[in-house]
């Protein structure tokens, strides 16, 4: 560019450099990022005629400068991370800059929300019991890798309760072997009930501060809700005192030890229920009871409504069904509830006579995070005359979340 009156050449980015000084002392001055810079008479000369490139700069910082203005307030702020997914403001916001880093920290509640959506935290949790003791981005942080490690654990969660009853009078058969691993002195004992009505077993898992682990030498009279009921009820402690228990797993693994010791009633179909909060027996089979009637796998997946993730045959003699929780709705309109009293993850069908002497497992695909796990045990199709149900031994493993 040619100054008209001493004929010597001003470089554009001399130019630039002119109006990113006047922007810097008029922010200075006002306060803002968005008032239009003035520059200095002996300037104007000098910056007509700039092209349109240094235009357009102009026109970006104003309008970072506006951003940057409506980004420092708070409501406007968490509005706009609203839109974007938890993943989506982990990997784009938070790396920004500090103060992004230190805005997305401050909003630890709206954090927690997409959170517990994302893992399937119902809202009555939300609204009851918030933790909000560490920094929601730091645990989701933990997770991810985790998951991408596969850093799981053996769960080994306390089966706590009954409404099957048991066989016999003593505890040898209890529901809360179900779990015991194969180096356990009661390992050789598997659940064995009364098959009735209503056939499920409730599990913590979170593991117990103590429990007595001598059940198996006392009598189930001692454990039973009310005289001669079927509901049997085994005490344990949800905390431990030294509160090192998280308050949450993401069930990832589960493994059957479908081994031929000497029991024959065994249940071929069941499926899991998982929730937050310890679930009413009467509400969990009112709420469950569109299951009541699924006997093989085309009853689940031909045959009724319910939203399919995916079915799994890779292990011979066992089918898995994991219901698509994305369609919470489609699935409550389709089981006749309001809302889910224990969330359905999973249906399992076993063939016993090709697993017999295997121990089968199965993957969960989606991340769910709970504190308890119910077990609605549907049927013995090869047995379908017998009073009894028998259940092979489980290990549940996964991933525990440190809130």
């Amino acid at each position: 560019m040619i100054n008209e009156d001493n004929n010597t050449e001003i470089s554009t980015s001399h130019a630039k450099g002119v109006v990113k000084e006047n922007i810097s002392k008029s922010a200075q001055l006002n306060g803002h990022l968005d008032v239009k810079p003035v520059l200095k008479e002996e300037s104007k000369e000098e910056v007509k005629g700039v092209d349109v490139q240094f235009d357009q700069e102009e026109k970006k910082l104003s309008e970072k400068a506006t951003f940057d203005i409506a980004m420092n307030d708070d409501y406007v702020f968490e509005t706009l991370l609203d839109y974007f997914s938890l993943n989506e403001i982990y990997l784009y916001i938070y790396p920004l800059n500090k103060s992004y880093e230190q805005r997305v920290e401050e909003a630890n509640y709206l954090m927690f929300r997409k959170m517990a959506d994302k893992l399937h935290i119902t809202s009555t949790y939300l609204t009851s019991d918030l933790p909000a003791k560490r920094r929601i981005i730091d645990v989701y942080k933990e997770t991810i890798e985790a998951v991408e490690e596969n850093k799981v654990m053996d769960l080994k969660p306390h089966a706590f309760f009954t409404d099957s009853g048991l066989v016999g009078t003593n505890m040898w058969y209890s529901f809360h072997n179900i779990f015991e691993t194969s180096t356990s002195m009661y390992s050789g004992y598997v659940f064995s009930s009364n098959k009735g009505a209503n056939n499920h077993v409730q599990s913590y898992m979170c593991v117990p501060g103590s429990y007595d682990n001598t059940f198996s030498q006392k009598y189930k009279n001692e454990f039973e809700v009310s005289p001669g009921s079927k509901e049997i009820r085994v005490p344990y402690e949800k905390f431990p005192g030294d509160g090192s228990d998280p308050t949450f797993k993401i069930p990832k693994i589960f493994e059957i030890n479908c081994r031929n010791q000497g029991y024959w009633y065994y249940v071929d179909n069941l499926a899991l229920f998982f929730s937050e909060e310890e679930v009413d027996s009467s509400k969990f089979q009112k709420s469950t009871k569109y299951f009541d009637n699924f006997k093989n796998v085309a009853d689940v997946k031909d045959n009724s409504n319910l939203p399919i993730l995916h079915v799994n045959t890779e292990e011979k003699g066992m089918t898995v069904i994991e219901f698509d929780l994305s369609k919470k709705h489609e699935m409550m309109k389709t089981m006749g509830i309001s809302k889910f009293v224990s969330m359905p993850l999973l249906y399992i069908h076993l063939d016993k006579n090709v697993t017999y002497g295997k121990t089968v497992k199965y993957e969960i695909k989606q991340n769910v995070a709970a504190k308890y796990m119910s077990m609605k045990l549907l049927c013995c199709t090869t047995y379908q005359s017998s009073n009894q149900l028998d259940m092979f031994p489980w290990a549940l493993k996964g991933i525990s979340l440190n809130f």
